[in-house]
C-alpha cells in the first residue's frame, strides 16, 4: 500500500487519503452499477421524471431495491443500517444460546499526546525515511502535527492496545466471553476510539436482577443496590478516594497517562492510581456540555 511507503509521503499528504477513498468508492459503484440495473433490477426506470411519476403513484420498488443494494457501499446510510441489524442479530443469538445479553458498554479512547510508545514508533518511522525526528516527543510544538501526519501509526498502535486490553483485562477481569467492537473517529479531532459491547460470564447477576424486577413496589431500587454491591465487590468500584485527593495537581508534564505501568514502583502504585483518577475521571463542565437542548434547558 502506498500509505505505508517508507518515507511516509503518502501518509502525511492531507489529500491523498480522501483521493484514494473517493477513487475506490467511485470505481466500485461504476463497476457494479450496470450489473444492478441489468441483472438485479431489470425493470429499471428510464429517467428521473419516470422515477418521480412512479413514486408519486406509490411505487417505490426501484428506490427500495437501490437502497438495499447500497448496503455494499461502506459508510452509506444503508451500510450502517445493515450493521445495526447484524448487531441486533448478534445480541439475540447470545440470548438464545443462554449467554445472556450484553452487560458492558465500554468506550476506549486514545491518549495519543501522552503515550510514549506512539512517539517512539513515529520516531522510528521518520528515521527510516531519513526525516528529522528531533521534535518527535510528547509536549513538543510539532507533536500535534506529527500525530496527524502519522495517523496510521496511531491507529495501528491503538488497535493493538485494544487487543492487549481484551486479553489482559477484559477477559480475565471483566469475564468477557463475547464482544462486538466498532472503531470510530471523533468529528473535528479525528483520532481513533472504540466502542465495545461485551457479554460477560457473570450470569448470576442477570438472574438476580431479573428476580429483583419481579417486585413491582421497589424492584428498581433492589436491582440498583445489587448492581452497586456486585461492582464494588467484584471490581472495587467505589466513589471513595484517598486522603488529599482534592489537593492533587495534574499538569501536562506530570500526567500519569504518559507513564507505562511497568515504570511505576510497587510502593507508588496507589499514588499512581489516585493521580490517574484525578487526571481522567474528573470532568469540568464547559460551554459544550452546558449547551441548551431542544427544550431550551441546559444539560
Amino acid at each position: 500500500m502506498l500509505i505505508q511507503y517508507e518515507d511516509g509521503r503518502f501518509m502525511r499528504d492531507q489529500i491523498f487519503g480522501f483521493f484514494a477513498l473517493n477513487y475506490i468508492i467511485r470505481h466500485r459503484n461504476s463497476s457494479c452499477g450496470r450489473w444492478f440495473v441489468d441483472k438485479f433490477h431489470s425493470n429499471a426506470v428510464d429517467d428521473l421524471e419516470d422515477l418521480q411519476q412512479k413514486i408519486a403513484k406509490g411505487d417505490t420498488s426501484f428506490v427500495n431495491c437501490l437502497t438495499y443494494f447500497n448496503q455494499r457501499i461502506k459508510g452509506s446510510t444503508p451500510y450502517w443500517f445493515k450493521k445495526r441489524c447484524e448487531l441486533y442479530s448478534w445480541i439475540n443469538y447470545h440470548v438464545e444460546q443462554g449467554n445472556g445479553a450484553p452487560m458492558f458498554f465500554i468506550t476506549l479512547s486514545c491518549a495519543e499526546h501522552y503515550w510514549p510508545d506512539i512517539f517512539r514508533l513515529i520516531k522510528e518511522r521518520m528515521e527510516l525515511g531519513g526525516l528529522d525526528s528531533s521534535e518527535c516527543y510528547s509536549g513538543s510544538k510539532q507533536a500535534s502535527t506529527l500525530l496527524n501526519e502519522c495517523s496510521l501509526v496511531v491507529q495501528e498502535h491503538f488497535q493493538l492496545r485494544v487487543e492487549t486490553w481484551l486479553k489482559c483485562v477484559g477477559k480475565p477481569v471483566f469475564g468477557i466471553d463475547h464482544y462486538w467492537v466498532r472503531f470510530e473517529f471523533a468529528p473535528g479531532r479525528g483520532q481513533i476510539h472504540a466502542h465495545l459491547l461485551a457479554v460477560s460470564n457473570h450470569m448470576e447477576v442477570y438472574e438476580g436482577c431479573y428476580q429483583d424486577l419481579q417486585d413491582p413496589s421497589d424492584g428498581e431500587e433492589k436491582r440498583a443496590l445489587r448492581l452497586a454491591k456486585w461492582a464494588s465487590t467484584r471490581y472495587g468500584m467505589t466513589a471513595s478516594v484517598g486522603d488529599g485527593f482534592e489537593g492533587i495537581e495534574i499538569t501536562r508534564e506530570s500526567s500519569p497517562c504518559g507513564k507505562r505501568h511497568c515504570e511505576i514502583p510497587p510502593e507508588k502504585t496507589e499514588d499512581d492510581t489516585q493521580n490517574l483518577m484525578k487526571a481522567v475521571q474528573i470532568h469540568n463542565c464547559n460551554g459544550f456540555c452546558l449547551r441548551a437542548d431542544g427544550k431550551g434547558e441546559e444539560r
